[in-house]
């Protein structure tokens, strides 16, 4: 009998354990893995432990058979534990309807949740939900990677297809005024490049790894690029310095340092959580090479920064060209998004003409926005 104790408590033990990693999973989901979920987690968990140690020995005092109330206790954790899984994305959705202020994809939905979409995962169907929350009572559409405009309920059928069409709007607004044109579009994190030919988007991906495979989407960007993924190696002193491979530094600093950016155009958070300085973006990219702006000098900061904005542009004008090899000619070049100074000057490089949108700066920096309502608009949506 004592060993059989011995397996059920330690058996309870690994329940117990595994209920704190799918409370927390759950609650990641939720809330995201912050310190105020595992705050949470641990205080409900801890607290219930006290609490159990606390109140349990009056029961078990007067309990005639020990055995029965140790497993009416374990069933009602089991049934505890089930409950949890069905209340916690009801009591979520709840709140989210209470709300009408919009939240990031990762708190403003039940992802587990399958009743709503075959695929309950997807960011796509959560970034619906998500919309549906915040603009209760209002027609919705979503844009296809076909440049449909479509119900949120044929959105769901087709996450693939609504996952990241945002590059439509943009590519099918300069199709509008352009019969050919490459539209460079770059952001702060990646490059869409996309060749308009015959006055329609020549495309050739649709999802974001085919458009990869293609050349036709390209990770960097003009703010929030780590730098150890432009280049493997950077010039220190008339030798090539391997990189850290940390997020010490960001192309943000780079274009700041280089003048390509304002302190003001520095709009994401540093990797430091320092300011958005010159100086504090040289100490972030000295880092790169595990230094400090004591053992590197100004000018060769700069000169590590030189260097991967060449890498930069080199990234870009080679997607560029296999882009354009396939449908031929010299188009010009249609610069968007907030790191359109790249755009402009790989251009240059490819030694083609720009040509702007007749849009504000705030719309062109915004394109897929501006695009989008241009294309409600025009279909009457």
């Amino acid at each position: 009998m004592p060993a059989l104790f011995l397996m059920l408590a330690a058996a309870s033990g690994a329940a117990a354990l595994l209920y704190e990693i799918v409370w927390f999973q759950m609650m990641e989901l939720v809330i995201g893995s912050t310190a105020i979920s595992v705050g949470i987690l641990l205080a409900v968990y801890m607290g219930g432990l006290g609490g159990g140690s606390l109140v349990f020995p009056r029961f078990a005092r007067r309990a005639t058979n020990p055995l029965r109330l140790y497993a009416f206790i374990e069933l009602a954790i089991g049934l505890l534990g089930v409950a949890a899984l069905f209340a916690m994305p009801g009591a979520f959705q709840k709140s989210m309807l209470l709300s009408t202020a919009p939240k990031p994809y990762w708190r403003s939905s039940t992802p587990w949740e399958t009743r709503s979409t075959p695929c309950p995962m997807s960011p796509p169907a959560i970034l619906l939900d998500a919309a549906e929350a915040a603009f209760r009572g209002r027609r919705l559409l979503a844009l296809t990677t076909d440049g449909e405009l479509v119900s949120f309920a044929e959105a769901r059928t087709r996450p693939l297809a609504v996952a990241a069409a945002n590059w439509v709007a943009s590519a099918l607004a300069v199709a509008e005024l352009h019969a050919d044109a490459l539209m460079i579009d770059v952001g702060s994190t990646t490059v869409d490049l996309i060749p308009i030919a015959a006055g329609r988007v020549a495309a050739v991906g649709r999802t974001d790894l085919d458009r990869l495979l293609a050349g036709e989407l390209v990770y960097t960007g003009g703010l929030r690029t780590n730098l150890a993924a432009i280049a493997p190696s950077v010039p220190v002193r008339d030798r090539w310095c391997p990189v850290a491979s940390e997020l010490f530094a960001i192309s943000a600093d780079v274009h700041l340092v280089l003048g390509h950016l304002t302190p003001d155009g520095y709009t994401c958070a540093t990797p430091d959580g320092r300011p958005a300085t010159i100086d504090c973006a040289r100490e972030r990219i000295a880092r790169l090479v595990c230094a400090d702006v004591e053992q590197l000098a100004a000018e060769e900061i700069d000169a590590i920064a030189a260097h991967l904005y060449t890498e930069q542009l080199r990234q870009i004008e080679t997607a560029a060209r296999r882009v354009s090899e396939r449908v031929g000619g010299a188009a010009p070049v249609v610069p968007l998004g907030g790191g359109a100074f790249l755009a402009r000057a790989a251009a240059q490089r490819l030694e083609r003409a720009v040509v702007e949108l007749p849009w504000s700066a705030a719309e062109r920096d915004a394109a897929p926005a501006a695009a989008l309502a241009a294309l409600l608009a025009e279909r009457g949506a």
